[in-house]
């Protein structure tokens, strides 16, 4: 079922979502990917606005959240926690992603987003990907730590509507 929606979202149309449903999709890939590496399952916690819609590609959204919550859930490894909020503001899809991890690193903050580059042993690509993807939404992502120092946030904003195929902000 999986490879399916991968396959048709390769000609995936902008179409007007639920947020929470694509919130929703996110959370079950990511349980099923700490299953299958073996990892503890995060406990998953959501404040979405009812009815929270935009216009956009979901299955891109969906991917977004994805390459986030599994960057939480190979860091964090035990007692993990990732909350989404997500809420519209001023004609925007405001999105704060955060976790209860040790947090990123600050002299890894300013490159986090290149591509190729990794503070694990990962390819790099993942949130490389997920700036390509707010971009093309006409957003923007930015990465931060909690208060405290700990737990990574990032913060997503994308117009409500108004997606353009090709466009970066």
């Amino acid at each position: 079922e999986r490879g399916r929606d991968i396959m048709s979202s390769l000609n995936e149309s902008t179409r007007s979502c639920e947020f929470e449903a694509v919130v929703t999709r996110a959370f079950q890939f990511t349980r099923d990917f700490a299953a299958a590496a073996q990892l503890e399952p995060p406990i998953f916690r959501s404040e979405i606005e009812p009815g929270l819609r935009f216009s956009g590609k979901p299955f891109s959204m969906e991917r977004v959240l994805v390459n986030l919550f599994v960057n939480s859930v190979r860091v964090m490894r035990r007692n993990s926690e990732i909350t989404v909020r997500a809420r519209e503001s001023a004609g925007e899809l405001e999105v704060c992603v955060s976790d209860n991890g040790p947090g990123i690193p600050q002299d890894v903050l300013p490159r986090i987003f290149e591509p190729g580059f990794s503070a694990t042993k990962s390819s790099g690509l993942g949130l490389h990907i997920v700036r390509t993807i707010i971009l093309e939404h006409r957003g923007k992502v930015e990465a931060a730590n909690g208060p405290d120092g700990r737990g990574a946030r990032f913060l997503i904003r994308v117009p409500v509507s108004g997606y353009i195929p090709g466009a970066t902000a």
